[in-house]
């Protein structure tokens, strides 16, 4: 007897890479949730350095010191944060409307400092990072030599590829 695929169970017919990616699927509401808090975070430490230094108590040069460093740290983590949303945006993966995500990274190029043009570089570079084959594009190339290139190679440059290509470095 030959069963229909409506007497089979549906997860017979799915698919596992589907199943998990959907987990990670851009949901609206938590994106919002998350830009704002970033953006909440920004101003708060942009808002409390600069009530610190309109304050009659920052005479002591500790304590200017230690505020510095506070605001430095959090600033750069709130700004960490804000690329990172900024980049999710530009690939057009934060948000599930297309527009949302253009506007949100145009809104952001402004807060983290970042030209216009970002995020078509970007797109470039992902579609032509690695490919040895097209030779060097002229932007945003990362060096890569062959073997026999290195081997080509001056004493002082293969010292010097060396220490570029070197994981502890970058």
């Amino acid at each position: 007897m030959r069963t229909s695929e409506q007497d089979v169970p549906s997860r017979l017919f799915s698919n596992p890479l589907q199943e998990h990616i959907s987990k990670y699927k851009a949901d609206n509401k938590e994106a919002t949730k998350q830009l704002l808090f970033a953006i909440l975070q920004w101003i708060s430490a942009l808002a409390l350095y600069t009530l610190f230094n309109l304050s009659e108590d920052n005479g002591n040069l500790a304590l200017r010191i230690f505020a510095f460093v506070c605001f430095v740290v959090f600033e750069s983590l709130a700004l960490l944060q804000l690329f990172i949303i900024f980049h999710d945006l530009g690939h057009g993966s934060f948000f599930q409307n297309p527009q949302w995500n253009k506007w949100g990274e145009w809104l952001l190029q402004f807060v983290i400092l970042t030209p216009v043009d970002w995020s078509r570089k970007h797109k470039l570079h992902h579609g032509t990072s690695g490919d040895l084959t097209k030779g060097p594009s002229g932007w945003n190339d990362t060096i890569y030599l062959t073997v026999d290139e290195f081997h080509k190679l001056p004493f002082f440059l293969k010292g010097c590829y060396r220490i570029f290509r070197d994981p502890i470095l970058f």
